[in-house]
């Protein structure tokens, strides 16, 4: 099955994808990589007239130590998580959770962290 045409946005920053968001209403889906929205849509289990894709924002991607924690990105990969030497040194339990999670396959890895991990602010112990 062809999936139907949709238009694909590429937000530069963060005050833009909220913008094409409110524009755009429930026509369109956030996505940070897409995988399972396409499959959807090939399956015409879903449509979207836009997906807004958050891979071109830079940063959305990093792990950085801020003055109250830690900060992970809504895009920073399981892998990145498990791997990272701040998340290693002030958070083993999570790094350990990563590393115990069995991910199943090597794509599973590059997931963003946007299913069941809420990446957020964290305090440093």
């Amino acid at each position: 099955m062809t999936i139907r045409s949709f238009e694909l946005l590429r937000p530069r920053s963060l005050d833009e994808a909220s913008a094409l968001l409110a524009t755009h209403g429930d026509d369109a889906r956030l996505i940070a990589g897409g995988t399972t929205i396409v499959i959807l849509m090939k399956q015409r289990a879903v449509y979207y007239p836009y997906l807004i894709d958050l891979q071109s924002i830079a940063g959305l991607d990093r792990i950085a130590q801020e003055k109250d924690g830690v900060r992970i990105g809504a895009l920073t990969t399981h892998r990145a998580i498990e791997l990272s030497p701040l998340i290693g040194s002030q958070y083993p339990v999570l790094a350990e959770a990563f590393r115990q999670g069995g991910l199943a396959t090597a794509a599973d890895a590059a997931e963003p962290c946007d299913g069941g991990f809420a990446p957020g602010l964290f305090d440093s112990p």
